[in-house]
């Protein structure tokens, strides 16, 4: 594996992924493939993946799932990792013996299939490789363009995307909006910095909301609660007729009046 990739994700320092197979005659097989390269953890059914996934989502880099399981299907998993922000990063490989599931798995967020029974098994090795490899850096790429706090734009990008929208769509009516929260530090000296943060991240969540029904973009500016957005007219009246917005933090209603 390049240097470039290498990644110390487990105690030995080999990636770590999980085996997802109700049949323990399959989990073994790969078990016995992958642990050549990577620490590999096991589950027999979709809600215990889930559980792994939840619990090792900082340090997993790839799941193989089978789909016909019983308590809960790979199909349910697929569905349910995609819908959860704490999860829905992990690639997941799908491993069945229905060639037909293919489609609809990719639909469902899979990121590759591997056939029952097994191909050879420098065929797995590479896929899962490949995989891992595309997904890491995707990453890299996502957090030189998003905030860390938020997860929404930084300003170069925001700029950057901004005018390659505005290259190919130069006869379309577009505006853009600067929101600031006033007196936000006093938010952070009464009930601490943690609580600001999350203050910010339920700003950012609900702004990103509206802007992605009308198709626009939006960012935050570097350690300000500044944020811009871009937009069709239509949108922005919307988002004028949204105002006062309540959020509710750690159970206290925060309030949050839009003036434009």
């Amino acid at each position: 594996m390049p240097q470039s990739h290498l990644k110390f994700h487990s105690t030995n320092g080999n990636r770590l992924v999980l085996v997802v197979d109700d049949e323990l005659i399959n989990r073994e097989i790969l078990s016995h493939i992958l642990s050549t390269e990577y620490e590999v953890l096991s589950a027999d059914n979709g809600s215990e993946a889930l559980s792994i996934m939840q619990e090792y989502r900082e340090t997993l880099s790839l799941v193989l799932l089978d789909l016909n399981m019983p308590v809960m299907s790979g199909y349910d998993v697929l569905k349910t990792a995609k819908a959860d922000a704490q999860i829905s990063h992990l690639p997941i490989i799908v491993i069945t013996s229905d060639q037909s599931a293919e489609i609809e798995s990719l639909h469902l967020g899979a990121v590759d299939f591997i056939p029952k029974p097994y191909p050879d098994a420098g065929v797995i090795l590479a896929r899962v490789q490949r995989t891992i490899e595309f997904n890491e850096d995707r990453e890299t790429i996502a957090s030189t363009e998003r905030d860390p706090l938020t997860g929404l734009y930084n300003k170069e990008f925001f700029f950057l995307y901004a005018e390659q929208y505005d290259q190919f769509h130069n006869d379309q009516e577009m505006d853009a909006i600067v929101l600031d929260v006033n007196h936000f530090r006093l938010i952070n000296e009464r009930y601490g910095k943690a609580y600001g943060d999350e203050v910010l991240c339920r700003i950012g969540k609900k702004v990103r909301e509206i802007v992605q029904d009308s198709g626009g973009i939006v960012s935050r500016r570097e350690l300000t609660p500044l944020w811009y957005t871009v937009r069709t007219v239509m949108t922005i009246r919307l988002f004028w007729k949204m105002h006062p917005l309540v959020l509710r933090v750690k159970s206290q209603p925060i309030t949050v009046c839009a003036c434009v």
